[in-house]
């Protein structure tokens, strides 16, 4: 993984939008753990966000905000995160606070960030974010679980089961959402 974000940041400079892109990999790399490479890479976009730009400004306190989540600070991880949903409402902004909402253990919150996330598949079908919007069917099935409603978790779950119908059985996803399927039986 840390390889392909590597190659993904190859040509950092030629491209355009980097705060935009930055970020977007810059995210991955905090969810894949590697905190030290998003380190290097806020240094390249600290300089370029531009504070009189709402969008650029917003993408910063995304990555902003995985940071903070990725050090257990969720309290600010979410204030960060709702500031830019809020500012510039994109798949990155939207899942990041249903993530931080769940790591802080807020199930409630977290289920309705999560409903209002994959209420517009557009914004993440087709697009980097689209792995995001897979996985959040399979996290707010867990939610809804959790808060005892089996109906709701099916409903949920019920997408992943129909596109990942052929997917590869060894997948780490594809296994969870067997088995989640299995319990929901």
């Amino acid at each position: 993984e840390e390889h392909e974000l590597g190659a993904a940041m190859a040509n950092f400079n030629n491209l355009s939008p980097r705060v935009i892109f930055g970020t977007w990999v810059g995210s991955e790399y905090v969810r894949a753990g590697l905190l030290r490479k998003r380190e290097e890479l806020a240094t390249k976009i600290a300089p370029l966000v531009d504070a009189g730009d709402p969008i650029q400004v917003a993408y910063s306190e995304v990555l902003q905000g995985e940071v903070e989540l990725a050090r257990g600070d969720n309290n600010k991880a979410i204030e960060l995160l709702e500031l830019a949903d809020h500012e510039n409402r994109t798949p990155y902004s939207a899942e990041g606070l249903a993530a931080a909402y769940q790591q802080s253990g807020d199930i409630t919150h977290a289920v309705k960030q999560y409903e209002k996330f994959l209420a517009n598949p557009d914004l993440s079908l087709a697009q980097e974010p689209q792995q995001r919007w897979i996985t959040a069917h399979y996290t707010l099935a867990l939610d809804y679980l959790a808060l005892g409603d089996r109906v709701k978790a099916q409903a949920a779950l019920a997408p992943l089961l129909i596109l990942w119908s052929d997917a590869d059985p060894g997948l780490p996803l594809r296994k969870q959402i067997t088995e989640l399927n299995n319990r929901l039986r």
